[in-house]
């Protein structure tokens, strides 16, 4: 059986993914009345604000080095979310999500080929259920 704790987590995990997942359909439909720039804009703007309490509470950990860290790959996702969002105007949710996603099948063979490392049996179980949904 199952502790509270863990049925409460994969819970959490079933809800994160629902909310990823409905992004897509939501940004298209929020499209047809600003632009995609704008829409990201919009989106890391309101994520800022969420986590701005955590960040004035955790202040003193915020080191030089994280917080350039931090704007590389805030600067980093940010590029690459305007690419997807724009991409949305192209194609439909399904194929954006699909071409967007991809990237972890490909993640095993390239590791695979790229670095000479063999892909462990839990890795391939995971590109299983990645490609067959």
């Amino acid at each position: 059986m199952k502790s509270k704790e863990q049925f409460k987590s994969e819970l959490m995990l079933i809800l994160v993914t629902l909310i990823w997942g409905g992004t897509f359909p939501v940004i298209k439909a929020g499209l047809s009345d600003i632009s995609p720039l704008l829409m990201v804009v919009v989106r890391f703007t309101l994520a800022f604000l969420f986590f701005l309490p955590l960040i004035i509470k955790r202040r003193k950990l915020l080191t030089s080095g994280f917080v350039k860290a931090g704007i590389i790959l805030g600067f980093s996702t940010f590029i690459g979310y305007g690419m997807l969002t724009i991409g949305l105007t192209m194609t439909t949710v399904a194929k954006s999500s699909l071409i967007s996603y991809g990237y972890a099948l490909m993640t095993p063979p390239l590791q695979y080929l790229l670095l000479k490392k063999k892909v462990s049996p839990i890795n391939l179980i995971g590109l299983v259920i990645a490609f067959t949904g």
